[in-house]
């Protein structure tokens, strides 16, 4: 308890503290503005499936398929 305390009468510890959380708010207001609409243009999203397995691959790509909004293209390999 007592290094606790020693820790914070040092006044870099509070400003640790300060940055800390201002990076959080920055990151919340800035950041994840950026992921608004994104269900909506979920649909303008390709994905490519590389099916190297030929004894379940298939069904899985298929299941995959039906079951996610997204474009996508079946390839052969890489």
């Amino acid at each position: 308890m007592t290094g606790l305390q020693a820790l914070l009468r040092v006044r870099e510890t509070y400003i640790g503290i300060v940055a800390t959380i201002a990076f959080q708010l920055i990151f919340f207001t800035i950041w994840m503005t950026a992921y608004d609409g994104v269900n909506e243009r979920a649909e303008q999203l390709s994905i490519g499936i590389v099916v190297e397995d030929s004894v379940m691959g298939q069904q899985v790509a298929q299941n995959i398929k039906g079951s996610i909004p997204f474009a996508m293209e079946d390839y052969s390999s890489m």
